[in-house]
């Protein structure tokens, strides 16, 4: 059954939150996966990865209940090592993930943190929860069922719009929510909407090397 968004804050999702850009327009979601590190989708913060000095004065990541959460400047970005390398599109869907590290870290009261899922099953029902739009009091959440698709990625048969790339597509595992994929973007397969999204699981490894090369964590 559908969720609902007081049960699924209780559970975590207050970890799900938006990054703004210095004018604090709506850019993208994206999940706290750590403490100080967030989990979105490459395209969204490609602009500021490999910079010399931080990223604070012109990023920053606004979690869990927007109204009551501060927002937290960005130090850095690292992106998947393959998102660039791409030869096309379709390949640069299939690593279109990054991790943000915070200049300090969320507090426990103000967000808690996600962990990762295995990988998406067919047909299975799996959720996005995305924050949209400028002032919105309350998240955006869908589910999404689980369909055939393009090799490599997590095709969702659901409708996605602007700010929801980065978003979690979510799961109800054994231990509570899990992310599975991050939203990346929105197509058509068939002749119908779908949702694109990167799958976390077996993308992870190769972006905590670069966070570790980065000098952002210890790889683990």
């Amino acid at each position: 059954s559908v969720w609902s968004i007081s049960a699924a804050f209780a559970q975590g999702v207050d970890g799900v939150g938006r990054f703004e850009t210095e004018l604090k327009w709506p850019c993208c979601s994206g999940t706290l996966v750590a403490p100080d590190l967030v989990l979105t989708a490459a395209h969204c913060v490609a602009q500021w990865s490999g910079e010399a000095s931080p990223v604070s004065n012109e990023l920053s990541f606004r979690p869990g209940k927007l109204r009551a959460s501060p927002a937290v400047a960005a130090k850095f970005v690292v992106l998947h090592p393959l998102y660039r390398r791409a030869l096309n599109q379709l390949q640069r869907l299939r690593f279109d993930l990054a991790l943000v590290q915070l200049a300090e870290p969320v507090a426990p009261h103000v967000s808690g943190v996600l962990g990762y899922g295995a990988e998406a099953r067919d047909a299975e029902r799996l959720f996005i929860v995305s924050w949209r739009g400028a002032g919105n009091p309350a998240p955006v959440q869908k589910a999404c069922p689980v369909q055939p698709g393009f090799p490599g990625l997590v095709t969702l048969g659901c409708d996605v719009r602007g700010g929801e790339s980065g978003s979690p597509v979510l799961r109800h595992g054994d231990e509570g929510l899990e992310v599975v994929a991050v939203v990346s973007s929105r197509s058509e397969f068939t002749g119908s909407p779908v949702a694109q999204a990167s799958n976390v699981v077996i993308r992870l490894p190769a972006l905590m090397q670069e966070l570790a090369r980065a000098g952002g964590g210890d790889g683990s």
